[in-house]
């Protein structure tokens, strides 16, 4: 007996020191186990022609073009270093700053944005608590909703675009957000009345102005033009058809035309060269616009919308085709979107937090953001990319068939009779009133609320062709009611 506890005691004395040597040995090794890996470089692609390369704190983009973007920023390929990049660089070249790209790098303190970049993603420095202060090159025409939320330590941003679209309110830049109150002890920087200025007015944030923003011409008060046959001085006018020289006391202008003259008035400032970027905003119902020249882009949607959304296919004479950034997002009342064949791109989270049940995609070569957020039932094309992008994240496709090689749908939306894009009990009432009154809300009428041709069209709806009748308006509430599944 005796020997049977020896053999137990010089056993358990075995594994006693082993454990022992072990837990000597995990108290030597690094606690981070992405200490190792940071003496090492990585790198990767982050885009068509951007690349990403990682070593001793300093996270490098490389490249040309769009940087990609991300739903999180632990989807990020460097989210492992982010507690250790202490420096960022950006090469020249690069036009964005994806979203969520550089989230919750804790120790990043300043970043230089190079003059190449046109647009700062959403969230993309979100969280960022050591960035004391960004400054933003007159390039950048958009910063993205959350863009720098939560940036504890910031104190200055400087906006040097006098026109750039800042998308959301107080989060899009704040040291705090909490419960929906966010706060910032900084500045924002800008030229007088620029949307910088605004923004900061808004948001009730100190504004420090740059002053009037730089002409882009000079003006003259007299002249001296001299040609390659003649000299001409005057006070008033000058007519060039070669090369120009043009000379004040302070400073020579040098400018050629290459076909007819041009025609240059003293005391008249010339207009600046058109920005292509330049928009208008555009609120249509609870619906917002960007209108640029040759097409629109829907902005956002007010929260409390609700019901399935119908995309025009125009807006104010130009093709809408963007969905924009954050279009949509935490949109729960809106229960489904259709989208027309010339909405050629969803953006980044446009869908994300949605209520939407159902996306019908009619551009059967839409470009679909891999985190554009929809998460639901998709309609599309046989081969398109809505059907791809179902594939890929695992969602039910319903194929509309092949593509068809006319134009665009119609943009007529059953049931919605004032034309405000979706459909809810106002459309009924409108119905009503043009129904019993038509003096007043007729296709004629003198109301500014009547009804008119396209919403007559969009209320006949119960199957009669008669025009609208007081069945149109019970069917819409019994499809409000979800009584009938369709108009």
């Amino acid at each position: 007996m005796k020997k049977i506890l020896s053999i137990i005691t010089a056993v358990t004395l075995c594994f006693s020191s082993f454990a022992a040597f072990n837990a000597g040995a995990a108290a030597l090794a690094p606690v981070d186990s992405f200490t190792a890996e940071n003496k090492t470089a990585d790198s990767g692609n982050c885009g068509v022609s951007v690349k990403w390369s990682y070593s001793n704190g300093k996270l490098s983009f490389s490249g040309s073009g769009a940087m990609s973007s991300w739903e999180t920023a632990s989807a990020t390929p460097w989210y492992k270093y982010s507690s250790q990049i202490t420096s960022v660089e950006i090469e020249q070249g690069i036009t964005n700053v994806g979203a969520a790209s550089l989230a919750n790098v804790q120790n990043l303190g300043s970043i230089y944005i190079p003059d190449s970049v046109t647009k700062i993603e959403f969230g993309a420095f979100d969280s960022c608590k050591s960035l004391r202060s960004i400054d933003l090159p007159a390039k950048v025409a958009t910063i993205g909703r959350n863009a720098f939320r939560s940036c504890s330590s910031l104190t200055s941003v400087t906006i040097r675009n006098t026109n750039c679209y800042i998308v959301g309110g107080n989060d899009t830049i704040c040291n705090s957000s909490t419960n929906g109150r966010s706060t910032f002890n900084g500045t924002i920087s800008g030229y007088n009345n620029s949307t910088a200025q605004t923004y900061a007015t808004e948001c009730g944030y100190r504004f420090v102005s740059l002053g009037n923003a730089p002409a882009s011409t000079t003006t003259t008060t007299k002249a001296t033009t001299t040609t390659t046959k003649k000299t001409t001085t005057t006070t008033k006018t000058t007519t060039t058809t070669t090369k120009v020289t043009t000379t004040t006391t302070r400073r020579t202008t040098t400018s050629t035309t290459t076909s007819k003259p041009v025609t240059t008035t003293t005391n008249v400032r010339p207009q600046p060269p058109e920005n292509k970027d330049s928009f208008e905003t555009v609120k249509d119902g609870m619906l917002t616009y960007r209108v640029y020249k040759d097409h629109a882009e829907l902005e956002k949607c007010e929260r409390f919308m609700w019901g399935e959304l119908n995309i025009p296919s125009e807006k104010n004479g130009v093709p809408v085709t963007v969905i924009c950034e954050g279009a949509l997002r935490d949109r729960m009342m809106i229960t489904g979107a259709v989208l027309p064949e010339n909405v050629h791109t969803i953006a980044a989270n446009a869908f994300s937090n949605s209520g939407c049940k159902k996306v019908t995609i009619y551009d059967p070569s839409c470009s679909i953001a891999d985190n554009c957020g929809i998460k639901c039932q998709i309609a599309g094309y046989d081969g398109s990319t809505a059907q791809s992008y179902a594939q890929k994240k695992g969602l039910e496709f319903i194929s509309m068939g092949p593509a068809p090689s006319h134009g665009p749908v119609s943009d007529l939306v059953p049931g919605d009779s004032n034309c405000d894009k979706f459909v809810d009990l106002a459309d009924a009432v409108l119905i009503m009133q043009a129904y019993s009154n038509p003096n007043k809300y007729g296709l004629n009428g003198y109301d500014s609320a009547h009804i008119t041709e396209k919403g007559a069209k969009n209320g006949d709806v119960d199957g009669g062709g008669n025009g609208i009748t007081p069945k149109d308006a019970v069917a819409i509430q019994r499809y409000l009611l979800g009584v009938i599944s369709e108009l």
